[in-house]
């Protein structure tokens, strides 16, 4: 199992990780950000 090496912020809700295996991959959780844990981060000064 590969793990994530480092992520770097990209913009709104975007996010660039890069795994150990060297492969990288741009995320967007904007819709996965919900309920009473992950909720608060729909705030973008939060989120970055």
């Amino acid at each position: 199992m590969e793990s994530a090496k480092s992520v770097r912020y990209i913009s709104d809700y975007k996010l660039e990780i890069l795994f150990s295996d060297g492969l990288s991959a741009v995320v967007d959780l904007e819709g996965e950000l919900y309920g009473p844990l992950f909720g608060r981060l729909k705030n973008p000064d939060l989120f970055r």
